[in-house]
């Protein structure tokens, strides 16, 4: 399939961050962290032969309508997004301008909101058909596989026949050294950096996923990675 990831425009003046942040707010500065989760969605969406391509509409500063005309150009099956809660209104009005121009478009949203969130994200935005929980990247090609009878499919909530269902929480990849490397070819790191250095080129390597502590204001083990502290080996 001809797959889509993005990361959509957010109005408002400054550089909106949605990918690998904790904290989320419009930048100053153009230095936006390098979206791993989403190019390890890439990767793994090409090894299991999928057509992938990659809009960044923020760091692109491109806006809605040069942003829609991109994506009916590459007329993609399937688009992935991340969410955030501070952009999500940005993010349903995107969703919804999208279907307009492309109503058989299987859309997947992910990220920190719709994971806390599935069932009334699916509610307030009819554009979205599945909601993956938590951590996705490994469990988009399932989802394709099964996009027409998602009822087996665990961690997400979804849209069939205009009803919503939740199959539950979200799933965490046990063994990190089976997930394909990241796509840095198809999200490049030349577009990404860190405020604290400036220096480019800057990329980021994920080591380990989840936190065991019990901080309740954090996204990333409470929302995104979980709880249970995950490693890879040394050699990968």
């Amino acid at each position: 399939m001809k797959v889509l990831l993005i990361n959509p425009p957010w109005p408002g003046k400054g550089y909106g961050t949605r990918s690998q942040n904790r904290i989320i707010k419009h930048r100053a500065d153009k230095f936006l962290q390098y979206p791993l989760f989403l190019s390890y969605a890439a990767s793994n969406l090409r090894s299991n032969d999928h057509e992938v391509y990659w809009i960044d509409s923020v760091i692109q500063e491109i806006d809605l309508n040069e942003t829609l005309e991109k994506i009916e150009k590459i007329n993609p099956e399937v688009m992935l997004l991340e969410t955030t809660t501070p952009s999500i209104l940005a993010d349903f009005e995107f969703m919804k301008r999208v279907k307009e121009i492309l109503p058989d478009l299987f859309l997947i949203a992910a990220g920190q909101h719709v994971s806390a969130l599935p069932v009334q994200s699916l509610q307030e935005c009819e554009a979205i058909d599945v909601v993956v929980k938590g951590e996705f990247d490994p469990w988009i090609p399932e989802i394709l596989e099964n996009k027409d009878d998602l009822s087996n499919v665990l961690g997400i909530a979804y849209r069939s026949k205009g009803e919503v269902f939740d199959n539950g929480q979200g799933r965490w990849e046990k063994d990190l050294d089976r997930l394909p490397f990241p796509a840095r070819d198809i999200i490049p790191i030349k577009d990404y950096g860190e405020a604290w250095y400036n220096v480019r080129p800057f990329t980021t390597i994920q080591t380990t996923r989840g936190c065991p502590q019990a901080c309740t204001f954090c996204i990333s083990n409470n929302v995104m990675e979980g709880k249970v502290w995950r490693m890879r080996s040394i050699p990968n």
